[in-house]
């Protein structure tokens, strides 16, 4: 009778947990269809509040979602929040025009941190779809490993070249598998921002940085992130920068 009494406790807990979710994503989708009507008539502003809303609600936001906010902010005047919504655009959809539009608004404010490479690009697609490259990958590897298998054991003849590519793959395959991830980085949202030497607030300054520069991030350190500023180390509170992730 216990046990029956667990079970149909457990089972209202799950349901009731379920339903929660589920009203929880109906309010998002609520909300955001009541950002985009505001934003749709030109009110900008509230659209902005709700979109942030849901920004900091759910820790994400659709590149559509990306662009508006970035969109109005530029209009605001706030460049830093325009460049950071941009950034985290570019990570979901890379293309020239946003990064012709960052390289617009860096200039206009002389920012630093905002260099492309065609390199970049390669590596942000590369961390996108790793998933989905290894998966496709490891099923060609077993085809092949398994089709040579299969010759071997009916004693099929295979040229010395065959078993050569084989392995040439598997060493392409472990390079391409172990390419260097793109670095994320940070975009400081906050004028007179110290850069220290080293992550303590008695360390040698390196610089006071002003708001909307992106750094290359190496690392995280507790409060402290380590970033790179004009090829030095240097290290900056977490509360002073917005990560691109």
């Amino acid at each position: 009778m216990q046990n029956i009494d667990l079970k149909k406790i457990a089972f209202f807990l799950w349901g009731c947990l379920v339903l929660s979710h589920l009203a929880y994503s109906q309010d998002i989708k609520l909300l955001l269809a009541q950002a985009d009507t505001l934003f749709v008539q030109q009110k900008y502003t509230q659209a902005l509040h709700q979109y942030e809303q849901i920004f900091s609600q759910t820790g994400q936001a659709s590149p559509a979602m990306l662009l508006k906010m970035a969109y109005v902010e530029e209009g605001n005047g706030n460049y830093t929040k325009a460049l950071y919504f941009l950034s985290l655009y570019y990570l979901q959809r890379p293309n020239l025009q946003v990064v012709n539009k960052m390289k617009e608004i860096a200039a206009t404010y002389n920012l630093q941190g905002y260099e492309f490479r065609d390199v970049d690009l390669f590596l942000i697609l590369y961390q996108r779809y790793y998933t989905y490259l290894a998966a496709a990958i490891l099923v060609i590897c077993i085809i092949w490993i398994v089709s040579l298998i299969v010759r071997k054991v009916r004693r099929e003849y295979l040229p010395a070249r065959h078993l050569a590519g084989c392995m040439l793959f598997l060493v392409l395959v472990l390079l391409f598998l172990n390419i260097q991830k793109a670095d994320q980085q940070a975009i400081i949202s906050q004028d007179n921002v110290y850069l220290m030497s080293a992550p303590s607030a008695g360390a040698e300054l390196v610089y006071i940085a002003q708001k909307g520069h992106r750094l290359d991030v190496q690392q995280q350190q507790d409060i402290w992130v380590q970033v790179q500023w004009n090829g030095q180390i240097a290290y900056v509170r977490k509360q002073n920068v917005w990560l691109v992730e």
